[in-house]
């Protein structure tokens, strides 16, 4: 995180600070600190100086008192989401001495705010403090909160209406009023107290299925468990059971988003065997797993789906028909039904909020599944209703004025994941679904309008108006209004909104966009009427026009306009595309003549590269996989040089990907908090790999029979691309061939041609070299364009970079497919990069640098004179203070890895070494790009894993990557993470103390090489201990398994139960999850008996611990973890989320867990030691005093 530049001004000694506030020996200084700056330490409370003052602050009651009173004195209006999120982040942490001073502040400042994200999370916050005082003492309590102050807080949510929004708060502060105070309320119905299993542990005679059914049904019917908890909870179990739960009538269907997160994952890792789920190319034509209940399907995943399509069916048999164009505030009978619908009391939006989701999970899911998936005739319809509900829903939010952004993230999200799948954006595209995309777009644009306020959509031209007329339902009216935001879009106003919002409109017009009905008018520039053209509206819905005349296209406005349409729409068949390569072509052919008028040149030649990168485009566009020529859907096929490490395929490196996928699905969720590089979606250096090219050349070759070759070759993308390709019925190569000839007359040296236009061409050659399968196209590219280098302006940068690119490409393609090359051309492209690589200017270095890496895919004996300069130009520019661009860096670090791994001998021997120190130096600094830490750190992690680097060296980098973990920032400690597991793991492999390597006594007796791993592995620990929580919440997912991994369970028990018990701890909840698996481990390994040992030892720690909310929950999960219960197990994570609170359901779970654990003892002398412990400390109406009464009964 880099540090603000004000802070070293407002803040010149983080330390003397630090010393101050712990001691308060500078008790004005602090006072005017906190009170005449609190608004910048609330902005700024997440840099590392200002993070640590806080800390210091959270720990001194006076210091955290001042500073509540601060923020609640001077932060009276939260304008902003983010600056209340910023408020609560910064109070979640004061001392608990000022529990009740932050209870006041978050209810009487926050509870009433507008934003729903900054109220919920004050909420929860509240609630959390809330419990923890109901189990402190009534008298320490009492001081915190006074009658007066309770009694306040209660009148001050009954006026604002928020007892009934907030019940569980309010119920608490009932509870509180009566428990501390002993005053009588009248007593809402508490959510915690209604949701009781039991009255009394002694009703529960058996932990078995019906108990644990109880609870499953309880957690999740009455929408008090979260999301992970209940999913969960719900995955134990099989699949008619889940059903049975899902189908009640209570449950809160809020949760299935969860569920099918959580069931997506379970199957992904179930079936692993099936390959990457995330390949480059997801065909979607599978139809196994579309089924209910799909091939290798979880019972949680395929139950999820079961009942959401239920819900989906439902909502859609609810809604009137026929259907027509929605206009809010009636003016149709459909629109004065749905508008009834939507206000009712059980209003129909709700059921939007909840499901919408879940909906976009469903389908997104099925993209991930490594079968594939699509969605059931059957279910097309209800799906597709469902999205335009939502549209409809937004639509009457925004003429009501109250809708909010994430009401609008949730109804945009849901449409732009339909308007993804093929088989439902064919379906809307149906004649009879007309008045569906009238709506949407009707919606899409009320909507546009409303969140760009106080801006307006741009207009279009008076004349375009007057022939896109209608009423409300003509689909000349939706066209005026998407073109309309395409306009707004081109623009590029869509930066203005939130990303949550701002991508899923732009996808949603690029989705209505391709509908029939509306596609033939959008695509068409809006300037063309202003030039008088006056075309005839034809078809069934009068939305069909004719060719634009060429003479107009090649206006540059209408061109851009064109070109811009074009791509962001792509084409929606054989007919559309060569519709366009047409129009493209015609532009083409208008090249100035001895006659053109001098004026005229420079329109002319911006026509002409304009329409060369408008072909390039739109064949390019033809790599777009599932689907070609769908931008909105598809992504661009993608293979990189590098095939995955023979290593993964061992039993060691199948355990390491395991790790890896746990982390990459942590990942996934928090990326948003966490600072990382745009992800690339536009077409980039080394798209494709020279062994793809060469897979091209041999199309005719049968494919091979090894599903892996096909995967690692790249013959498996090539048929599926050709495939596709086939089944649109386009034939690329044609076009390919008509460009050939084409590019070969204007790229003759004299041919008079402008500079620009030939750079356009040479640099549409570079990426049309992707296409090519014919090697006499690949040595056209080497006869054409290494003349051209000798010949053309050292000056033009830009030509001369792609010359670089393309030659490069080309002559790899040619020497790994065993094709002749002529010495001359050889040596001309060598010669070429050897230039580009002394260039002054860094893109052309760059590009440079990237030949290189093309033309050492090529044959090893090609390669010495290549390594040399490789080498060289490596150490020249990578001495840390060159300070060329991020590009270049990124480039330099991918050539010096693949070196490293693909040649043992170096010209210079010292080059890996002194790269690497280079490498984990600039991860370290702080002014390092998220871009290219990522690149450097893969870097070295592929070193490792390909077994390229010592065992010394490994030890060497294992150290610094120790350091990044422990000491980085957030984004760097995340970034450096996987590399600090698979050094941890080859640490292991070098040293072979894997368990089922070698047995736990001879572990024990190389006490060493133990107290070295537990140095290592307490990194993880630290790291939780200090870093925020959802970065602690992503290591510990992984530290269970990464512990059982690399050493047996019985070693690092005390490890584990020390951070557990540790009051240093702050996220205790986190560490549970640890604790509960290493005892699982444990218990696997050498029975329950080692584990029940360590148990007793530890009892009389956890009573000692404050407050005795605390104390309980530890305990619970202490017992739990440590039994071998199947049910009590499976009900962990219903009690790892009740941390904090003490009320009678948790005092039940209490009782049977340590009960349960006192009957599993082995002895009596032991089961007497357990209730010793408990006696010790028991006083009446303590839950201690219960636990001790349930063993007696």
């Amino acid at each position: 995180m880099a540090v603000n530049p004000i802070l070293p001004e407002m803040f010149p000694c983080t330390k003397q600070i630090t010393e101050k506030v712990r001691h308060m020996q500078e008790g004005e200084w602090l006072t005017w600190l906190v009170v005449q700056h609190i608004s910048d330490v609330v902005i700024l409370h997440m840099e590392p100086p200002i993070h640590m003052l806080i800390q210091s602050i959270h720990a001194s009651p006076a210091a955290s008192a001042l500073l509540i009173q601060a923020i609640h004195a001077r932060c009276d209006h939260v304008q902003k989401a983010e600056y209340g999120g910023h408020i609560i982040s910064l109070v979640s942490g004061v001392h608990i001495t000022q529990s009740g001073a932050l209870i006041t502040f978050l209810i009487e400042r926050l509870l009433a705010s507008s934003f729903l994200v900054v109220t919920r999370t004050a909420c929860a916050l509240a609630t959390r403090r809330l419990h923890l005082l109901l189990a402190m003492p009534p008298g320490q309590v009492a001081i915190q909160l006074p009658l007066e102050d309770i009694t306040k807080l209660l009148k001050y949510m009954k006026e604002n209406k928020l007892d009934k929004r907030y019940g569980q708060l309010y119920a608490l502060l009932q509870r509180a009023i009566s428990q501390i105070h002993g005053v009588s309320v009248p007593q809402v119905t508490d959510v915690s107290a209604a949701n009781q299993l039991h009255n009394s542990p002694l009703s529960v005679k058996r932990l078995d299925l019906n108990w644990y059914l109880a609870l499953v049904r309880n957690r999740c019917q009455r929408g008090e468990g979260g999301g992970l908890e209940c999913s969960q909870l719900l995955s134990q179990l099989e699949y008619s059971e889940i059903i049975n739960i899902m189908s009640g009538k209570s449950f809160n269907t809020a949760l299935l988003t969860f569920t099918l997160r959580l069931g997506l994952s379970t199957t992904l890792q179930a079936n692993r065997d099936w390959g990457e789920c995330n390949s480059s190319v997801e065909t979607g034509d599978s139809e196994e797993g579309s089924s209910g209940s799909g091939t290798g399907e979880v019972p949680l995943y395929t139950a999820s789906k079961v009942i959401l399509l239920q819900h989906l069916a439902q909502v859609s048999g609810s809604l009137p028909r026929p259907h027509h164009v929605f206009t809010p505030g009636g003016g149709n009978k459909y629109s004065e039904r749905v508008c009834k619908l939507l206000s009712g009391d059980d209003g129909i939006g709700n059921i939007v909020d909840t499901l919408a989701p879940a909906v976009v999970e469903y389908l997104t899911a099925m993209t991930r599944l490594p079968w594939g998936g699509q969605v059931l005739p059957e279910n097309s319809e209800h799906i597709l209703r469902f999205s335009l509900l939502a549209m409809e829903y937004l639509h009457w939010q925004v003429w009501l004025g109250s809708v909010s952004i994430e009401v609008a993230s949730l109804c945009l999200s849901c449409v732009d994941a339909v308007l993804r799948c093929s088989t439902l954006s064919g379906l809307l595209g149906l004649s009879d679904h007309v008045s569906y995309v009238c709506s949407m777009v009707s919606a899409l644009h009320a909507s546009a309008s409303y969140l760009i306020k106080p801006r307006a959509l741009p207009s279009l031209p008076t004349i375009l108006n007057q022939c896109l007329n209608g009423g409300e339902s003509s689909p000349l009216v939706a066209c005026r209004r998407l073109m309309q935001l395409i306009i707004w879009l081109e623009a590029a106003h869509l930066k203005d909104l939130p990303s949550c919002i701002a991508l899923p409109i732009r996808g949603i017009i690029m989705g209505l966009g391709r509908m029939p009905v509306v596609n033939g008018v959008v695509r068409i520039p809006p300037d063309i009427w202003t030039l008088g053209w006056s075309p005839q509206f034809t078809g069934d819905h009068g939305t069909n026009l004719p060719p634009i005349p060429v003479e107009l296209l090649q206006e540059t406005d209408v061109l851009k306009q064109f070109i811009y349409r074009m791509q962001l729409f792509g084409w929606t068949g054989r007919q559309q595309f060569e519709e366009t390569w047409m129009a493209l072509l015609s532009v083409l052919n208008s090249t100035p003549s001895e006659n053109t008028p001098t004026e005229e040149l420079p329109f002319i030649n911006l026509s002409l590269s304009l329409a060369v990168r408008g072909i390039t485009a739109l064949l390019i566009q033809t790599l777009l996989l599932p689907m070609p020529g769908n931008p909105h859907s598809g992504h661009l096929l993608s293979l990189p040089k590098d095939k995955p490490p023979s290593y993964l395929t061992s039993k060691c490196g199948k355990k390491l990907q395991e790790i890896m996928s746990r982390l990459h699905e942590r990942l996934r969720e928090v990326q948003h908090l966490i600072r990382g590089g745009p992800r690339q979606s536009s077409y980039q250096l080394g798209q494709v790999s020279v062994e793809y090219l060469v897979t091209a050349l041999n199309s005719h070759a049968e494919p091979p029979e090894s599903p892996d070759t096909v995967l690692h070759t790249g013959c498996y993308e090539y048929e599926i691309r050709e495939r596709q390709l086939a089944s649109c019925g386009l034939d690329v190569q044609s076009c390919l061939h008509f460009l050939h000839y084409l590019y070969s007359s204007w790229l003759r040296p004299q041919n008079g041609m402008c500079a620009s236009v030939v750079a356009e061409v040479v640099k549409s050659v570079s990426c049309l070299c992707d296409l090519f399968c014919s090697s006499a196209h690949h040595r056209w590219v080497l006869e054409s364009l290494i003349p051209l280098h000798t010949v053309h302006p050292i000056e033009d940068h830009i030509t001369q970079q792609y010359i670089i690119l393309a030659t490069s490409k080309a002559l790899a393609t040619l020497r790994l497919a065993k094709q002749e090359v002529s010495s001359s051309l050889s040596e001309g492209v060598v010669h070429i990069v050897e230039s580009g690589l002394k260039s002054g200017q860094v893109c052309v270095r760059t590009c440079a640098v990237h030949g290189l890496l093309y033309l050492l895919q090529g044959p090893p004996e090609e390669s010495p004179p290549l390594i040399m300069l490789a080498a060289n130009y490596i150490l020249k520019y990578n001495d840390g203070k060159s300070g060329e661009g991020e590009s270049h860096e990124v480039a330099v670090w991918d050539l010096w890895v693949y070196l490293v791994e693909h040649y043992e001998t170096l010209p210079d021997p010292t080059l890996p070494s002194t790269a690497l120190h280079m490498a984990l130096s600039t991860a370290a600094t702080s002014s390092t790009t998220p871009r290219l830490l990522h690149q450097v750190l893969r870097g070295v992690e592929r070193l490792v894993l390909v077994q390229q680097l010592s065992s010394n060296t490994v030890e060497v980098i294992f150290k610094l990557v120790m350091d990044l973990v422990l000491n980085g920032t957030t984004s760097t400690s995340i970034a450096a993470l996987p590399l600090f597991i698979t050094a941890l793991y080859a640490n292991v492999r070098n040293n072979s103390t894997l368990p089922h390597d070698i047995g736990q006594d001879d572990m024990s007796s190389d006490p060493e090489t133990l107290l070295l791993v537990m140095e290592k592995l307490s990194v993880f620990f630290d790291r939780i201990r200090v870093g925020y929580p959802h970065e602690a919440g992503v290591i510990a997912g992984l530290l269970g398994p990464c512990l059982l991994d690399v050493l047996p369970a019985s070693q690092i028990l005390n490890k584990v139960i020390t951070e557990y018990i540790s009051s240093h701890q702050p996220h205790p909840h986190l560490l549970a999850s640890t604790l509960f698996q290493v005892f699982e481990g444990a218990i696997s390994e050498s029975g329950e008996g080692l584990v029940q040992e360590w148990v007793l030892l530890s009892l009389s720690n956890f009573t000692q611990r404050s407050p005795v909310s605390l104390a309980v929950w530890c305990l619970t999960c202490f017992f739990i973890a440590a039994s071998s219960n199947r049910w009590l197990r499976a009900a962990f994570p219903s009690v790892q989320a009740r941390l904090g609170k003490l009320d009678a359901r948790d005092i039940q779970i209490f009782c049977l867990s340590a009960s349960h654990f006192q009957q599993s003892l082995a002895t009596q002398d032991q089961r007497e030691k357990f209730e010793a412990v408990f006696q010790a400390v028991a006083t009446p109406g303590s839950p201690y005093q219960d636990l001790l009464d349930c063993i007696k009964a």
